[in-house]
């Protein structure tokens, strides 16, 4: 997961440039990856004001008429619920941006596109509590709104890497 202040910096001719040119470790590392998404999203609600260790991450498709009924439900209903639980230390709703996530470069050539319409995060001070998070997700609630929630919801070891230009050897 990478950080922009703005989604064109994700579009730009400089970070396409990268990604049609990957380096060899670039090439090697993707080899391992699995089950991947590059999904340009805006952040539509976050809560919460610590960085976990882990994150429960879930992405969820939903027809665009039903996308405000979610949103309301998840960040009126289930975030306050899952932010109150011990261990959850914040929760991160995210919409996809189409026409940034589906640009064709040679590192898109090594992957299926999977571009979810939302992205679920929740950060946890452990796995226990990240995993303990898809049980305060109705996910009955989201079915009866048009939701499907994948199948494929996981808990990540989370590794935060700041790079700065004043970094000293």
């Amino acid at each position: 997961m990478y950080e922009a202040v703005d989604i064109a910096a994700l579009v730009s001719p400089e970070y396409l440039a990268r990604l049609n040119a990957p380096t060899p470790a670039t090439g090697a590392a993707l080899e391992h990856f699995r089950n991947t998404s590059r999904a340009v999203c805006r952040i539509v609600q976050s809560v919460g004001i610590s960085t976990g260790g882990y994150m429960l991450a879930m992405r969820l498709d939903a027809p665009a008429e039903q996308g405000a009924a979610m949103c309301r439900y998840l960040c009126d209903d289930a975030f306050p619920r899952v932010i109150a639980r011990t261990g959850v230390v914040a929760c991160h709703l995210y919409e996809a941006d189409s026409s940034a996530s589906y640009v064709n470069t040679a590192e898109s050539s090594t992957r299926q596109f999977d571009v979810p319409a939302w992205v679920l995060l929740c950060e946890a001070s452990t796995a226990g509590a990240a995993e303990s998070v898809k049980d305060a997700i109705d996910e009955h609630r989201l079915a009866n709104l048009g939701v499907a929630a994948r199948n494929d919801a996981a808990v990540y070891a989370f590794e935060i890497c700041q790079l700065s230009s004043a970094l000293h050897c």
